[in-house]
């Protein structure tokens, strides 16, 4: 009879010791190995759907945070009083501040017509403002031209002709030996005319004038 008793009590016993392995077997592969672990990541935004996952991806952005925060406060230090000007001091009151600012492509005109409060020229127009304007009138200065019977010449420049520019000239009294002189000019195939007076009368021969020779395309 004891016999049978300590026979119970054996097998009890590694029953029992049987049914602990297997607790902590389980517990040890859901506990510490939390890859077998998972967890709905709809709230939380992590990318990681195991709890090892996750706790991977959360300790690299808290390792990265002081290196962000350093990026952080070297741009603020910029915003404000620093190299870039505003009113706002803080890295997101100086965005918001330099987007309303902006000049909005909406606003760019490539043309020269747009009488659009706010807006600005294209750079392309440039071009166009120098071919159609700039390059459009040209001056020429002549200095010491002498009068010979109240008129001297002037000859074109190179590339202009009677049909492809109009002239118009602009007495300079400051290279000139005569004072309160005015031209009137005549247009020739190959030369400009130019005749001298002082009121009614020719200027002197052998006087010496001074002009400037407008020419407009035409």
């Amino acid at each position: 009879m004891k016999s049978i008793k300590n026979n119970i009590k054996f097998i009890i016993v590694i029953v029992i010791s049987v049914i602990t392995s297997s607790i902590t077997t389980l517990a040890t592969n859901y506990l510490f190995n939390s890859n077998e672990v998972s967890y709905d990541n709809t709230i939380s935004g992590i990318k990681q759907d195991n709890v090892q996952g996750a706790i991977d991806e959360l300790y690299a952005c808290t390792s990265n945070y002081a290196a962000y925060n350093t990026r952080l406060t070297n741009a603020e230090t910029k915003i404000g009083t620093g190299s870039l000007t505003t009113t706002s001091n803080t890295l997101i009151g100086g965005i918001n501040e330099l987007n309303s600012n902006k000049i909005n492509t909406s606003a760019i005109a490539n043309n020269l017509t747009t009488t659009a409060s706010g807006s600005v020229l294209d750079a392309r127009q440039g071009k166009t403002l120098k071919d159609e304007k700039q390059d459009k009138i040209k001056v020429f200065e002549y200095s010491g031209l002498v009068v010979t019977t109240g008129y001297t010449v002037v000859n074109y420049p190179t590339g202009y002709t009677s049909s492809t520019h109009k002239y118009f000239i602009v007495p300079v009294y400051g290279g000139s030996t005569v004072t309160g002189w005015h031209p009137t000019m005549q247009i020739q195939s190959s030369r400009i005319v130019i005749y001298c007076r002082q009121g009614s009368a020719l200027v002197p021969d052998d006087s010496k004038v001074s002009l400037l020779l407008f020419a407009i395309k035409v």
